[in-house]
């Protein structure tokens, strides 16, 4: 199966009104809780939400399993 680019994934999200992460958790494709990395990029100020999402959407597509 194809999977969907990050850009393609945050505009359905924004479509839906929810978060990139949100729907890719409620689709079974990624697990919470955040790791450190992913508290980090959620600490950052000067990123968006939006650049958050996508970061954390692009560090967990390269995590293994």
């Amino acid at each position: 199966m194809h999977e969907p680019s990050v850009r393609v994934l945050m505009a359905v999200a924004d479509a839906l009104g929810t978060s990139a992460e949100t729907l890719l958790a409620q689709a079974g494709m990624i697990e919470r809780p955040a790791d450190g990395v992913e508290t980090a990029i959620n600490a950052e100020q000067r990123l968006t939400p939006e650049q958050k999402t996508a970061l954390i959407a692009v560090y967990r597509s390269m995590l293994p399993g």
